[in-house]
């Protein structure tokens, strides 16, 4: 991925790495790592830690292992119906579909619903 400011990695004998301004390259001492925090360039982040649902990844002396983490960005909606009631999450996804929360609060993402070509509701989410 891009504008990787860091990364932070859960090797499986229990030690981190982290990693500050990594380049598209890296060298890790061999082992198997899960990701456990990102923080990109604007100040969005990725927490996972106790979050199981990364894969842990392979790193072996003789061959290169790859880790997608990082940006573009991409902002995913999913709506619920409940009854007569929309509702609407928001999820900003990483390349590797990690997921990352805004450094500006002061800015949450705004949504507009249209019925055809008018539009019918706007809002903004609520983080959290």
């Amino acid at each position: 991925g891009n504008h990787l400011d860091y990364i932070e990695l859960l090797a499986n004998d229990g030690h981190m790495e982290r990693i500050t301004r990594p380049e598209e390259t890296i060298e890790l001492p061999p082992g198997e790592y899960r990701l456990q925090q990102v923080r990109l360039k604007g100040g969005y982040t990725c927490n996972n830690m106790g979050v199981s649902g990364y894969d842990w990844v392979t790193v072996a002396a003789d061959k290169p292992a790859t880790l997608k983490v990082g940006a573009p960005l991409i902002p995913t909606v999913k709506v619920q119906r409940e009854g007569r009631i929309l509702r609407l999450s928001y999820e900003l996804r990483g390349v590797g579909g990690e997921i990352y929360t805004g450094g500006d609060r002061s800015k949450p993402p705004t949504f507009a619903v249209y019925k055809g070509q008018t539009q019918i509701a706007s809002g903004q989410f609520e983080f959290g």
